[in-house]
């Protein structure tokens, strides 16, 4: 019981439950009470080097398992490999897939928005060299929204991209955080447009990343479409602009 509170806190300590499980079923699972020691000090380190947590870091199975034998053989502990390959590999394999389903889904986004993807944002959103109102809100350049600490009176084509760019990263990690299904560029770019336009919030609230994760790109995209109103009246540059997102998004 005191060695499980023992792991339970280093668990803790380094922000992870699943450090705290894997060390005390090692040590449970180790007969001659050396390789459990060995085999704490190691997962420790790696899983400190990682930052403590498989989700965050996208810790993998494979490099832990290579890790844990490569390590163990260096302290010179001979007979070990087996056990390090197949238990431990199995120990993350099934934490894993309990606390951090989308490690297991392996699935792949684009790492980047592409200039296709910067191209048609730019050319719905337009380039305004002042500041605009922008339903309620005064924005400038390529639709950036003016915070509180800007103070931005005018910007050249050059200064509005940057602007953009930065908005585009803060989208890419909300797509990041919240999208658990792969995406093609084509997909990516077109949610990165969709996005810069309804706003974050919106997104991460909205029916079409529910059909999305749930893998009905097919819903999703015209999901899309009805994001064409304002004040319940279709506005036509609106269904131009969702129309072409939709085009984009079901482009192979």
């Amino acid at each position: 019981m005191r060695d499980g509170i023992k792991y339970f806190l280093t668990g803790m300590m380094l922000g992870s439950p699943i450090a705290g499980r894997i060390l005390n079923d090692c040590d449970k699972k180790d007969n001659s009470g050396l390789e459990g020691k060995i085999s704490h000090g190691v997962v420790e380190r790696r899983l400190a080097e990682e930052g403590g947590d498989y989700g965050t870091n996208n810790f993998s199975v494979k490099d832990i398992s290579e890790r844990y034998i490569e390590e163990r053989a260096q302290e010179g502990v001979g007979g070990v490999g087996n056990v390090a390959e197949t238990y431990v590999k199995e120990r993350v394999q099934k934490e894993v897939k309990i606390e951090n389903p989308k490690i297991s889904q392996q699935y792949i986004l684009p790492k980047d928005i592409s200039q296709n993807g910067v191209r048609l944002i730019k050319q719905f959103e337009g380039f305004r060299a002042t500041p605009y109102d922008d339903r309620g809100c005064l924005a400038i350049g390529y639709g950036h929204r003016i915070k509180d600490r800007e103070n931005l009176t005018i910007v050249s084509r050059g200064q509005a991209e940057k602007l953009l760019y930065d908005d585009v990263d803060y989208i890419e990690k909300s797509i990041a955080d919240n999208v658990e299904v792969s995406l093609n560029q084509n997909q990516y770019d077109a949610i990165c447009s969709f996005v810069y336009n309804i706003g974050v919030g919106a997104f991460e609230d909205s029916i079409f990343l529910k059909k999305l994760n749930n893998r009905d790109y097919f819903g999703a995209a015209n999901e899309v479409k009805r994001w064409n109103k304002s004040n319940g009246e279709v506005i036509k540059g609106l269904a131009r602009r969702r129309n072409a997102e939709t085009d984009l998004f079901n482009k192979k």
